[in-house]
């Protein structure tokens, strides 16, 4: 049996530093890690740019979490350093693959 060895993103994320700190004060750093750990990635992973399967739906997730605690896609989209575009097509498929009903992304909205 193999081990994957997980490494962060390769493409540099502007202050990450100040972004974990960031998450720490707000209260999501905990549900990240807890997210990137049951997907099978690391929090660093959050804020890059793969698009391999476990970094994509802890991001996914992520953001699902946090739209869930009340967030709006533009907070979440700063913090990530995303468009909230893209935030809300991740957020509706976060929800469906958590077999949530369709228009469940709508009502987190």
């Amino acid at each position: 049996m193999t081990t994957k060895v997980l490494l962060p993103p390769k493409e540099p994320v502007k202050a990450l530093g100040r972004k974990l700190d960031e998450m720490r004060e707000r209260g999501v750093y905990q549900a990240a890690r807890s997210i990137c750990a049951r997907e099978g990635a690391l929090v660093e992973h959050l804020f890059g740019s793969s698009r391999s399967l476990p970094q994509v739906r802890s991001r996914h997730l992520f953001w699902w979490e946090l739209k869930d605690r009340g967030w709006t896609y533009k907070e979440i989209a700063e913090l990530c350093e995303r468009d909230w575009q893209t935030i809300r097509y991740g957020v509706r498929r976060a929800c469906r693959d958590l077999g949530m009903p369709r228009g469940a992304a709508k009502e987190a909205a």
